[in-house]
């Protein structure tokens, strides 16, 4: 209920609604990174970990490395921009884990099985999976509280399938998405991913990259969280 909550304020805000309220609306969001199994697919880009190396020139947008300090901006971005659309009636603060700047929770599979590049069905399914797997990986760290936050983003190592290049040389990137109850419900069977000792169901989130730029063409990741 609070993810439909969440993305409800926010929609409501930008397609410039008024509140009958004129206190502000506090929505913590949880930020969760996670890598694949370093592998050297020719079909994705990248080999399924962050990129920590160090920017290629002075004014790259979105430039490595892709540690805690960099999806924090992000989040600060997201805080401020609907602070300001929204006329100061959203706030939003968020955490980003692992506290640890350069780690990330690791999965048991190669970002390729997240995206088999097959049918839609299989396509979404692979997706829920890679919700469901990396809040579970997210569980097993004992200091979060899942109970403290309203909305779930789960930041990926590599590139979004989410523009069009012209011929795709990398299909199975994973294309970003805003998980719904209903979504996990057709492919996984269940509204929502039980954690917390089963006392916190996480019924949806977004799917984000790490990044939008590639083959030399630079965009911002921004415009995906908005």
């Amino acid at each position: 209920m609070r993810n439909k909550i969440f993305f409800f304020l926010i929609l409501f805000f930008l397609n410039g609604y008024t509140l009958p309220v004129y206190s502000a609306d506090l929505l913590r969001i949880l930020a969760i990174r996670v890598e694949f199994v370093e592998d050297d697919a020719t079909t994705t880009i990248g080999n399924g970990k962050f990129d920590l190396s160090e920017p290629s020139h002075l004014f790259q947008i979105d430039p490595p490395p892709h540690n805690r300090s960099y999806f924090e901006d992000h989040i600060l971005f997201l805080s401020n921009y609907f602070k300001k659309v929204s006329k100061e009636r959203l706030i939003i603060s968020g955490d980003v884990f692992p506290l640890e700047e350069t780690r990330a929770y690791q999965l048991d599979e190669p970002m390729t099985r997240y995206n088999p590049n097959r049918t839609p069905e299989e396509n979404n399914r692979a997706l829920a999976e890679l919700f469901r797997d990396a809040i579970q990986k997210a569980d097993q760290d004992s200091e979060i509280d899942f109970s403290r936050y309203d909305g779930f983003i789960i930041f990926h190592a590599g590139v979004g399938k989410d523009v069009d290049v012209g011929f795709d040389e990398t299909p199975q990137d994973i294309p970003s998405l805003y998980i719904t109850p209903d979504f996990l419900n057709t492919y996984l069977r269940s509204p929502g991913v039980s954690v917390d000792n089963g006392n916190v169901m996480v019924s949806g989130g977004i799917l984000a990259p790490e990044t939008e730029s590639q083959e030399g063409i630079e965009l911002g990741l921004n415009g995906i969280l908005t």
